[in-house]
Formats: structure tokens, C-alpha cells, sequence
């Protein structure tokens, strides 16, 4: 009797493996297609060909914003000119681009909003030439000049989901907008002259909000990330590039310096560990459930030698005997697929929310990648385990 009850108790965890590794497999399947589907997602410019490096003023050495302005745009005169010793090669003109932070804002003529409920947008400084170099498309009114310098008109572009959003149905062009503390400027109304496409500045798996461009050279800021796109591999205009910033200031430092491709593979680093680690659990746990099969199959044939010489004396046909042992794993691993087919829905498991969605297909697999709740697996792995494993040995238990 202690024996047929541990025979049962060894099937039952054998079931389990077969579960768990059902589980693991699938939502590895499911993280890998939603990670094909994030490198599918348009980022609202083109990284290819570009280049990046981050300059940070010291204030000590260039206190007035217009010191500021006038290393910059020597810099990027000279990146920018393939005839000069700093860029060969280069077919388009670099810019300036400082990363997005966000700003509170109010739109001029509208009822301010109570206390601490203004509308935010991700702020952006940039120079002329950033929209071309990143091609970032112009949908209507115009981008920024070499005319949009302090004591002249203030401007801004704001990007697509703005304008729909505060503007629906009509143009945003001549509206002017008040914006925060936050962006270090004053609060001269802004006037809109452009609108541009949306740009996922929060990463691919989030989607666009708001967005505010102000010309660098109408608000100078002391960092910005300098970005260039060359004809061939971008990396080899490093060393020249460094070899500029030097000409103009031989005691200022580069950092960063970086194809954008590689930034934007950055972003998906965390996604392509969480697939590669579930995917080694996956395999680890399918191995384990194969060698469990084995193990008690192998038992199986051990103790019932005796019966099967019986039934092969007494005529029985070897297919028959191969059935009969056949069928326990078969059992085994049918009961696992069923038990573990039923555990991984999204809401049975809660991993709906590490699988990044598309807008417009909330039931595709494709469609959910990383809620920061889920951001990491052995969260998942941990789920898996608590919900299927003692539900598993029950069900073969009571079967």
C-alpha cells in the first residue's frame, strides 16, 4: 500500500513538471512575440545612421545663455560641414537635442486649471536642425529657423497628440501656451507655429503623450546631447567629433558617445532578459519533465516485469505490451498538458500585464509588454509556481 501510495505521489509530480513546463513555454512564446512586435513599433524618427554624445556646460566657464549658444552652434557648423576636417562623409547636418523633462503648461484665454491639475507635456530643446537630422515629419505650420534666437518671437512645435488633444478639430497654429517653472523659462506666452509627429520618448511600449518644442537658441541649457547622421557606420565620426569639441574647448569633456540605434536596443534590454530567462526556465523545466517521465515509466516496466513476461507467454502481442506501458507516460503527460493549458490564461495568472499590447487589438498576443508591477519574471515564475503546483497534486490526488 506505502508503495502504491509513493508511485502516486511521483506521478503527481511528475505532472506538475509537465504543467510548470507547459506554463513556462507558453509564456515564453508570448513574451518573444510581444518582443518581435515592440521591435515592429515606430519610435517617431529614424535611428539609423545617427550618432550621439552628450556635452554638459560647466556654468563656471559659460554663465550667460548666449556663451551657451555660441559654442553650440559652432560645433554644429563645424560637425555639420563635410568640407571642413571634422565630419567627411556626412550627408546631413547635425543638431542639438536636449532629452525630454516635463513641463505644466496652460494655453493662453483658457480658465486655469485648479491647483496642482495643469496639464503636463514632455519639453524638449532643440536646435534647427534636429527635426531633419532625426526625421521627425512635419505635418503642418513650420519648424524652427536660424531666426528663432533670444529677443525675438518666443515659439514652440508641438507634436500630433497634442494638437488632437486640446485643439480637436481645428488648428493650433497662433495659439499660444504659458509654460511652467519647470522648463526654466519664463512665462512669456509661446506662440505654436508647427506640428510634428508623435515621438515615443518614454520607451516603444508607451505610448505618446503630449509633446512641447522650444528652440535651443531662444533657451539655452547647459547639457545637450549633440546627434549626427553620417552616410556609413556611425561611429566612425567619433574620434573627429571629439577632435571638434576639443578645437572649440580643449578642457570640455564628451560622454555618451553612442550610435542612437544602439540607445533605442538599450530600452529593450530588460524585455529581451525577461524572454531569455523564462526560456531557460522553460528548457530546464521540460528537461526535468522528460527525465520524470522516464523515471517513472522506467518503475513502472520494473515492477510489473513479472506481469509482462505472463502476458507475453500467454500470447499477448508486443504492440499491446508497448501500449500498456506506453500509455502510463501518455496519461502522465495528457493530465500535465491539461492541468498546465487551463493555468496560463492572462487573468488566471495575472501576467496580462507583462504582455505589451497594441492599441488597436487589446486581445492580441502581441499586445501587453511590461506593467512595472510585472517587470520582472521570477514575479511571474513565482505565480506560476504557488497557483500550479499544489492545484496540480490535488487533481491527480482526487482523480
Amino acid at each position: 500500500m506505502a508503495g502504491a501510495r509513493h508511485s502516486l505521489l511521483r506521478q503527481a509530480f511528475v505532472v506538475s513538471e509537465v504543467a510548470l513546463a507547459l506554463i513556462a513555454l507558453i509564456g515564453t512564446g508570448l513574451l518573444v512575440r510581444s518582443f518581435v512586435g515592440l521591435l515592429a513599433v515606430e519610435p517617431g524618427f529614424n535611428p539609423a545612421n545617427v550618432l550621439t554624445m552628450t556635452i554638459s556646460l560647466p556654468e563656471s566657464k559659460y554663465p550667460e545663455g548666449q556663451q551657451k549658444v555660441a559654442f553650440f552652434q559652432q560645433l554644429l557648423h563645424r560637425a555639420g560641414t563635410p568640407s571642413r576636417r571634422g565630419v567627411r562623409g556626412t550627408d546631413q547636418p547635425s543638431a542639438a537635442c536636449r532629452p525630454s523633462l516635463n513641463v505644466d503648461f496652460t494655453v493662453e484665454g483658457r480658465s486655469l486649471p485648479p491647483s496642482g491639475e495643469s496639464p503636463l507635456a514632455d519639453y524638449v530643446s532643440v536646435s534647427p536642425e534636429c527635426f531633419r537630422v532625426m526625421q521627425i515629419p512635419l505635418l503642418v505650420g513650420r519648424l524652427f529657423t536660424e531666426r528663432d534666437v533670444m529677443g525675438t518671437t518666443p515659439v514652440v512645435v508641438i507634436n500630433e497628440v497634442m494638437a488632437r488633444r486640446f485643439w480637436p478639430n481645428q488648428s493650433p497654429l497662433g495659439r499660444r501656451l504659458i509654460l511652467g517653472s519647470t522648463s526654466g523659462a519664463d512665462t512669456t506666452p509661446r506662440a505654436i507655429v508647427g506640428v510634428v509627429g508623435n515621438v515615443r520618448s518614454a520607451g516603444l511600449e508607451s505610448e505618446p503623450g503630449p509633446g512641447i518644442y522650444v528652440p535651443y537658441f531662444q533657451n539655452p541649457w547647459p547639457t545637450m546631447s549633440t546627434v549626427i547622421r553620417a552616410s556609413g557606420d556611425p561611429m566612425s565620426r567619433a574620434a573627429v567629433l571629439r577632435k571638434e569639441v576639443t578645437a572649440l574647448d580643449s578642457d570640455q569633456p564628451v560622454y555618451n558617445i553612442r550610435p542612437l540605434e544602439d540607445v533605442l536596443g538599450a530600452s529593450l534590454a530588460a524585455r529581451r532578459f525577461q524572454a531569455l530567462l523564462l526560456g531557460i526556465f522553460a528548457a530546464v523545466a521540460l528537461i526535468m519533465a522528460a527525465i520524470g517521465v522516464y523515471a517513472v515509466m522506467a518503475e513502472f516496466v520494473m515492477q510489473r516485469t513479472h506481469e509482462i513476461g505472463i502476458r507475453m507467454a500467454l500470447g499477448a502481442h508486443p504492440h499491446d505490451v508497448l501500449r500498456l506501458v506506453l500509455g502510463q507516460g501518455i496519461r502522465m503527460i495528457a493530465t500535465g498538458v491539461a492541468i498546465g493549458w487551463r493555468s496560463p490564461r492572462p487573468d488566471a495568472l495575472d501576467v496580462e500585464s507583462a504582455i505589451w499590447c497594441e492599441p488597436e487589438g487589446p486581445d492580441d498576443v502581441r499586445s501587453r509588454l511590461a506593467d512595472p508591477s510585472w517587470s520582472s519574471t521570477p514575479c511571474l515564475l513565482r505565480s506560476c509556481a504557488t497557483r500550479l503546483a499544489p492545484r496540480s497534486i490535488i487533481a491527480v490526488r482526487h482523480g
